[in-house]
């Protein structure tokens, strides 16, 4: 009986030891923990950049919140929040203002900073910014060519004899009106040729533009947009459409004279659609000059690439993005600074 109480009260004896060992320990776990955190955020906070400033789009658009994302991410690593936001007015004057020294990162889609940084072109008529940079490729819309079944499937290649055809064409100064023209080039003609031959050319916003292939107004309906949206889904199960297949070459002019990127609508997509369709995709791209700090561009390289999450909670559209996309289609030389990022990730 004795025995038996002495053994009890050894081993209550050991079980307190243990236990004060093991409060001991905990409670050094956590104030090592809290000396990391500690010294982290001091490093933040005495970690400072010169202010530079993202040009983005309206502030209803969705290039606004995503810079304002990126930003305050950015920010979060610095001391002061040396990132700031302005509202700009769109694809082209944006690489104006980062190329002239105003600014110093922006957006825009990759054919409009192809031609900003060669110049001497019809969109911008003075020498290029040959100091833009591009950071990364924060999203794409797939050129659709819809067409009527009623109409020849080698209408293209027919324009230039004087074939006649009804054309949606987007809205004036849209991506959409500009990719249109590009590629009506590569037969032989422009919108004015279409015109003096008697071709009808509508232009305006998407929906419109659905409605008015619905309608039978025009037969032949192109769109810039992202792939199985709802005014496409609309536009080919209101009539029998064919997607049009775009040949290669005219791809291969597309995506090295202006910066597209080659793409697929997978088979099944769209009703009756049994058959990948070859098109281009126009990248969005962030960019920035060659002068600025390779440091802050490889934080806003990282600040993409590692939150999508919260990139989704800017702008539900990056749903459907992969931050490896960041990498491809970029349309001008990469920054040191981006290039630097995905080399480490093993994307480049």
């Amino acid at each position: 009986m004795l025995e038996s109480i002495r053994r009890r009260g050894v081993t209550t004896e050991l079980e307190e030891r243990m236990k004060t060992k093991f409060n001991v320990l905990l409670m050094c776990a956590a104030a090592t923990a809290l000396m990391t955190n500690a010294s982290t955020l001091a490093v933040a906070q005495d970690r400072t950049h010169p202010a530079i400033t993202i040009v983005s789009g309206g502030p209803t658009g969705a290039w606004y919140p995503t810079a304002a994302m990126v930003a305050e991410i950015v920010n979060a690593s610095y001391q002061g929040q040396p990132v700031n936001i302005s509202p700009g007015k769109g694809a082209i004057s944006n690489p104006l203002v980062v190329g002239s020294g105003e600014m110093e990162v922006g957006i825009s889609f990759g054919p409009f900073l192809r031609l900003a940084y060669e110049g001497q072109n019809e969109v911008f008529d003075m020498p290029g910014f040959s100091e833009l940079r591009s950071i990364g490729n924060i999203g794409v819309n797939t050129f659709h060519v819809i067409m009527g079944e009623n109409v020849d499937p080698d209408i293209f290649e027919k324009l230039k004899d004087g074939e006649r055809v009804s054309f949606g064409i987007g809205a004036v100064g849209s991506s959409t009106h500009f990719a249109v023209d590009k590629f009506l080039q590569n037969y032989g003609v422009d919108y004015a040729t279409l015109e003096a031959n008697g071709s009808t050319l509508l232009s305006g916003a998407s929906q419109s533009q659905t409605d008015a292939y619905q309608n039978r107004q025009i037969d032949v309906y192109f769109n810039t947009i992202g792939i199985n949206s709802s005014v496409i889904q609309e536009a080919v199960t209101s009539r029998n459409s064919v997607l049009y297949d775009i040949p290669e070459h005219v791809r291969q002019n597309m995506v090295d004279e202006l910066g597209y990127i080659h793409s697929v609508i997978p088979a099944g997509t769209y009703p009756r659609q049994t058959e990948d369709v070859n098109t281009v995709d126009l990248s969005t791209i962030f960019f920035t000059r060659a002068d600025v700090s390779e440091e802050i561009v490889y934080e806003i390289t990282k600040a993409m690439a590692e939150n999508k999450e919260r990139l989704v909670s800017a702008f539900a559209g990056f749903a459907s993005w992969e931050p490896e996309q960041l990498a491809v289609g970029t349309a001008i030389p990469l920054h040191p600074g981006a290039e630097r990022y995905y080399r480490e990730r093993g994307w480049l």
